[in-house]
């Protein structure tokens, strides 16, 4: 039984009501990516880091504790990514390092198109996501801090990556340094 005077208020309604509340505590620019980036400056515990790649922009943290502590104990780093599991769009990129068994995140890089193409659709330019991931992952310096470390790429990920590059006639930037020189 609903409260008196409630009427026929549903389910979402609340939520509604309640999300404009308490977004008021973290929100602090209505663009996400700039609400992310000012939130996350105000803890000194965490470390964050913003690239811009043509039409993609990417913020990228840490906190500072746990990349302390798993230093030394990581054996293994593995890179994974969540795809249409926001309803703001962005990728999410996580790196993870292998901990007595256990899949612990040390780092996350929320990626964003921030441009559309001027047909509505907001897609990133050729090889703008792969910039992106280069500057966030720097496997040069992920060794360095690991050095014992095995770094390694995703099996699916990596299949997908090729399939996808494969099927496309479209030309990355990148793609003019791989061909042969006649």
């Amino acid at each position: 039984m609903r409260p008196e005077g409630w009427g026929s208020v549903a389910l979402h309604q609340v939520y509604y009501q309640w999300h404009q509340v308490n977004s008021k505590k973290w929100r602090r620019h209505s663009d996400s990516f700039l609400s992310a980036q000012s939130l996350l400056s105000e803890n000194p515990d965490v470390c964050s880091f913003s690239y811009v790649a043509a039409n993609v922009r990417g913020l990228a943290f840490y906190i500072n504790d746990s990349i302390r502590v798993l230093a030394s104990h990581a054996k293994e780093l593995a890179m994974d990514a969540t795809y249409g599991t926001n309803n703001k769009g962005m990728e999410l990129f996580a790196v993870m390092a292998e901990f007595d068994g256990t899949g612990v995140p040390l780092a996350y890089c929320f990626v964003d198109v921030f441009e559309d193409n001027g047909k509505g659709e907001r897609n990133a330019e050729p090889g703008a996501v792969i910039g992106i991931l280069t500057q966030f992952t720097e496997i040069s310096a992920i060794g360095q801090i690991w050095p014992a470390a095995t770094i390694q790429l995703c099996c699916w990920h990596a299949r997908w990556a090729l399939r996808t590059k494969l099927r496309t006639s479209k030309e990355a930037n990148n793609q003019k340094e791989y061909r042969l020189r006649v």
